[in-house]
């Protein structure tokens, strides 16, 4: 499966002199049917949630969502993840960036990681920590640092990956063992039914010779042997549909193994404390 093509990194231009060519040049380009946005923050506030407002106005989305919601914060960060996944948007400009705080900074930098795992999510790509990090061009330790976003990254790793083309979830550890335990107990009940057929033909084969010996009475030789045929044949067909199932089951067995190989492959171990 091809990957998608990862964002462009950040880059930070310095205009020393703040040139509003420069300005003028920036807010030019935002054109969002080209994935292309300009945010301009407003310099009086410092409210996150206000930040989380420009690019969904930039996008010709209401910045205000109607309804209640769980302590009186409006998801607008969520709403804008799913809007910048979905457009797609391929390029971010923030200007006058030198003037958010530190935190509206991290905020700008949760949703490009945000965004990166909604997209992964979204094209059933790998998703870790490290792809995840790859994905959104920040370090590993940064997601670690946001105990949120890490946890999201793990929840979504948990689900079965969508594959592309719309045709639903592929493969899980979870769906691999249902399909695996359902196998061991369809052998097990196919070697139960050979066993008992296997003791009822032992019966047959024992009366057939105990009545040719000449010790119990005459009987139909020909139906005796049409039931022992039919028996055999029965008992062939479950050996063969036991095969079955033990093939079946070493290769779900495998494909469970090397499931389990890739997840302990992408698990990633937080770094040591510095």
């Amino acid at each position: 499966m091809p990957l998608a093509a990862p964002p462009p990194p950040v880059t930070v231009v310095i205009d020393r002199h703040d040139d509003a060519i420069h300005t003028h040049t920036a807010l030019a380009a935002h054109h969002p049917p080209s994935g292309r946005i300009t945010l301009h923050p407003g310099p009086g506030t410092t409210s996150e949630t206000g930040l989380a407002h420009d690019p969904l106005a930039a996008l010709g989305k209401p910045p205000l969502l109607p309804g209640r919601f769980p302590g009186g914060r409006q998801p607008a960060w969520e709403a804008a993840t799913a809007w910048i996944a979905a457009l797609p948007v391929t390029r971010l400009t923030v200007l006058r960036a030198h003037r958010l705080t530190a935190r509206r900074t991290m905020r700008l930098l949760e949703l490009r990681a945000l965004t990166a795992l909604a997209e992964a999510a979204k094209d059933g790509l790998e998703v870790s920590v490290a792809a995840i990090a790859r994905r959104a061009g920040v370090d590993r330790t940064f997601l670690y640092r946001h105990r949120d976003l890490l946890g999201q990254i793990h929840a979504q790793a948990a689900e079965p990956p969508t594959v592309p083309g719309g045709r639903g979830p592929a493969v899980s550890r979870a769906s691999l063992q249902a399909d695996l335990a359902a196998a061991d107990a369809r052998t097990a009940r196919l070697a139960a039914q050979v066993r008992r057929l296997e003791a009822r033909l032992s019966e047959i084969l024992g009366e057939l010779v105990w009545r040719e010996s000449g010790v119990g009475g005459p009987d139909d030789t020909e139906q005796l042997q049409a039931q022992i045929t039919t028996l055999e044949q029965q008992v062939v067909d479950l050996e063969l549909k036991l095969q079955d199932q033990g093939d079946e089951l070493a290769a779900a067995r495998a494909a469970n193994r090397e499931l389990m190989a890739q997840l302990n492959r992408g698990r990633d171990t937080p770094p040591p404390p510095r």
